[in-house]
């Protein structure tokens, strides 16, 4: 029983194993959008990425943590959302990513909720992970957002992008 116990915490840990300087790396993977166009998200990237992740009561949090971290950076970042639509009827698959497709942004389809349960995405509640070009994980917030965790959010973020970036909203 230890055993398994051991094995399990390993399978759990390891996408987010440390890497040096002991910073997460971020775990690659391929899912569908919602064109049924396979999508591979690996490192490393042209920008950072904003990733956000959640079933469908979770996703209801991503908008405060989307909107003033696009608000602030812009196109400076991309952001890619996952759908943990694992508890989804087969025959809904088609309805679904009709729904998909006319919602703004990006969003990958997790039908089976592989990835999301890689990152660690809790029932009902979202995940955002912010990921440096080279797929280094810079921030990690679940849940609701509120304005001290976003404005921590994009602290970090302009640390990251420094050398002049600024925010859209200190350049207005």
């Amino acid at each position: 029983m230890r055993r398994l116990t051991t094995i399990a915490m390993v399978l759990l840990v390891a996408p987010f194993a440390m890497a040096e300087g002991d910073q997460q790396k971020a775990p690659t993977f391929t899912l569908e959008d919602p064109h049924k166009k396979s999508v591979k998200v690996s490192f490393p990237r042209e920008k950072p990425l904003f990733l956000s992740l959640a079933d469908r009561e979770g996703s209801e949090e991503i908008p405060g943590w989307a909107k003033p971290i696009k608000d602030a950076y812009g196109d400076q970042i991309e952001h890619i959302g996952v759908a943990d639509l694992n508890a989804i009827p087969g025959l809904m698959r088609g309805p679904i990513r009709m729904f998909f497709r006319s919602v703004e942004g990006y969003v990958l389809m997790d039908w089976d909720g592989e990835v999301c349960k890689q990152y660690g995405v809790k029932a009902k509640t979202a995940l955002i992970v912010v990921v440096d070009r080279d797929g280094g994980v810079l921030a990690r917030e679940e849940g609701a957002a509120d304005d001290a965790r976003v404005d921590a959010m994009k602290e970090v973020l302009g640390k990251y992008l420094g050398d002049g970036a600024e925010s859209v909203e200190d350049s207005e």
